[in-house]
């Protein structure tokens, strides 16, 4: 290899070193600086989604604490009318309900696909408020644009 390189004139070489050195600039743009500014631009918008939904979450804990103290016991609901009424305020609150099941005797099971998390939050603190239904689960895992797909399971029993 050294006896071919030092066969080339003084301009050939520097045309080959100029040509490795665009090919070395050139796979470092192409290999790392614009994977490193995508993945930067992936972790911003996480960022920013991160920082709505602790937001959301701040909100809604404030509206908690306005709304807390003792709860007066409520009777029992059979699971019709517990699912009648999950069902008509997640209509209110602009929530789809997409599946509902009775899991086991007094529990309630409804599945929202695609909801918007606060809305979610804001649904079941207002059931548990204002309703004296209680939430025994919730499942939420992300859904695209911020939402999630959520499964919440009640308890038709009497509460608190």
């Amino acid at each position: 290899m050294t006896a071919w390189w030092d066969t080339r004139s003084g301009r050939e070489k520097l045309l080959i070193a100029l040509a490795a050195l665009l090919l070395t600039g050139a796979l470092w743009w192409q290999f790392l600086l614009v994977p490193a500014a995508a993945r930067k631009a992936e972790a911003t918008l996480e960022q920013e989604r991160a920082v709505q939904t602790l937001a959301r979450l701040d909100r809604i804990a404030a509206m908690a604490a306005e709304t807390g103290g003792p709860r007066p016991m409520r009777p029992a609901r059979d699971a019709e009318t517990l699912r009648r009424i999950a069902i008509s305020r997640a209509s209110d609150a602009g929530l789809i309900v997409a599946d509902t099941r009775q899991p086991a005797p007094g529990r309630l099971q409804l599945d929202l696909p695609g909801a918007d998390p606060s809305a979610v939050f804001a649904w079941t603190l207002g059931l548990e408020t204002a309703e004296g239904i209680t939430v025994s689960s919730a499942s939420l895992t992300a859904a695209e644009d911020g939402r999630v797909n959520a499964v919440i399971e009640f308890v038709t029993g009497a509460t608190p």
